[in-house]
């Protein structure tokens, strides 16, 4: 069932295919926040990550006029936001240099608090998971989307959703509780 601020996304798509700019405006700015978290966490640089928002809103103003809202704006947004962290990452990859000769840096590691190590931990368990369980874990428990939205998003039959969710949410269990 459509929630208000989905029927207010539909009216804003509406306005935008009439040349509206200023609804353009209300649909970045209610929507970027989202974008740039879900970028960063994909590219794992803030600063790229700055870059992917911009090129998703550039692909989605491409979309108009004739764009049709079929399903949540983030559920539309989702798969643009992934591939286009994938192709700057890539991107960036080849231009980057490592710490080593004249230009390398050494930083120093603080001691962590207790929280800072917890989350670190965490941090290590999800990437002990394959980029598919970690994306279904993320788009399922910080997104919210629920799993209809999950297939959509990823072009996939909703019983590899809840398998692979069942899985990921499994092995994370095993990973932090080894004795049942």
């Amino acid at each position: 069932m459509p929630t208000d601020d989905d029927i207010s996304d539909v009216f804003l798509v509406a306005r935008i295919n009439n040349g509206d700019e200023e609804a353009f405006r209300q649909l970045y700015e209610r929507y970027k926040d989202w974008v740039l978290r879900l970028a960063i966490r994909l590219t794992g640089d803030p600063e790229l990550a700055l870059d992917v928002l911009q090129e998703t809103f550039i692909y989605v103003l491409s979309k108009f006029p004739g764009f049709e809202l079929r399903a949540r704006f983030k559920t539309f947004l989702y798969p643009v936001v992934r591939h286009t962290s994938i192709r700057l990452s890539q991107q960036s990859r080849r231009w980057q240099t490592f710490g080593e000769g004249p230009g390398a840096v050494e930083i120093p590691v603080e001691d962590q608090p207790s929280a800072a190590a917890r989350l670190d931990e965490f941090e290590q368990m999800l990437r002990g998971l394959s980029e598919p369980m970690r994306e279904l874990l993320i788009l399922r428990f910080v997104d919210g989307l629920d799993l209809q939205e999950i297939s959509q998003v990823l072009e996939i039959p909703l019983g590899t959703v809840k398998s692979r969710l069942h899985h990921a949410v499994d092995r994370l269990r095993r990973w932090y509780n080894p004795d049942p």
